[in-house]
């Protein structure tokens, strides 16, 4: 305060060479002490901001620590990016700082922003990974109409979609219309289980030697499966690929245990022996050299 009076922060940033001055303070404490004092005060000053474009404190913070220097230019100037950055930031949010900001209610990001948005969201919903074009753009417009009272032309809506397609920022199959991510998580799966079918023939087991051992586990288990769970077992040891579904409590556990159990007298496989190993220093070198899945 003595040597640089009211306005003490902005003076020394303004001027740090004053600093100088100062007896004990050495040439590299002094920069470290502007380097910090110019990160936090440039903090505080993006998430005051922040708080006045009425963005959550919750919320500012994670922008900030997001985007770091380059805060106030994402936020000021894309401020639809922070949707799909930004967990927990809806569209409703960005829209509402997007308006503040000057952003017209029929600008062609403000669409783009909208549908995929409600394309994801969409999504998550339904579990697909998909949605028909038709019902994206119905979901799009009501929510870009929600967001602000105005009435919106939806074949403005539709050319921002066809823009999308054309830029990859969305994929097309026919009528469907798919998010990013999710198509392409989809068509590595796909790739991934034709390679598992194609690669080699797989060694068939006979279907009486299978349920013989089934006899064998319930014995073992004391249990006593239903036809569909021995089918799900049958199916599962005849198939390179085999996918299990069922609710909570439908038995999926005790299915796929009789699956391992089952296989292991297939292969002629001691699980007990297995299972011992799995606690001594040599598990990991045998779990190494399985050819077992």
């Amino acid at each position: 305060m003595d040597i640089y009076g009211d306005n003490t922060i902005d003076k020394i940033l303004e001027n740090p060479d004053k600093l100088q001055s100062i007896s004990g303070l050495s040439a590299k404490n002094r920069e470290a002490f502007v380097s910090t004092l110019r990160l936090n005060y440039g903090t505080e000053m993006v998430l005051a901001k922040l708080a006045n474009y009425g963005i959550p404190n919750k919320l500012a913070f994670q922008i900030q620590d997001f985007y770091k220097e380059e805060t106030l230019e994402i936020v000021e100037n894309y401020p639809y990016q922070l949707v799909e950055d930004i967990k927990g930031l809806g569209f409703t949010i960005a829209d509402q700082l997007a308006q503040e900001l000057g952003i017209e209610s029929q600008a062609p990001e403000r669409f783009r922003a909208g549908l995929v948005h409600s394309l994801f969201q969409g999504c998550m919903e339904t579990g697909d990974t998909y949605m028909e074009a038709r019902d994206l753009l119905e979901q799009t417009l009501n929510l870009l109409e929600s967001s602000r009272p105005v009435e919106l032309e939806p074949s403005q809506v539709a050319q921002e979609l066809a823009y999308l397609i054309e830029e990859d920022k969305v994929q097309q199959i026919d009528t469907k219309i798919f998010d990013n991510s999710l198509f392409f998580a989809e068509e590595g799966i796909r790739s991934h289980l034709i390679r598992i079918l194609e690669k080699g023939q797989s060694k068939k087991q006979n279907l009486e030697t299978i349920q013989e051992h089934i006899a064998t586990v319930e014995e073992e288990l004391g249990i006593e499966y239903d036809s569909i769970q021995k089918q799900a077992i049958c199916a599962a040891i005849q198939n390179k690929v085999f996918i299990l579904t069922g609710g909570p409590g439908t038995g999926k556990t005790t299915v796929i245990n009789g699956i391992i159990a089952v296989y292991a007298l297939l292969e002629g496989l001691d699980l007990k022996k297995k299972e011992q190993s799995a606690h001594s220093p040599s598990c990991s070198n045998w779990s190494r050299g399985s050819s077992h899945e």
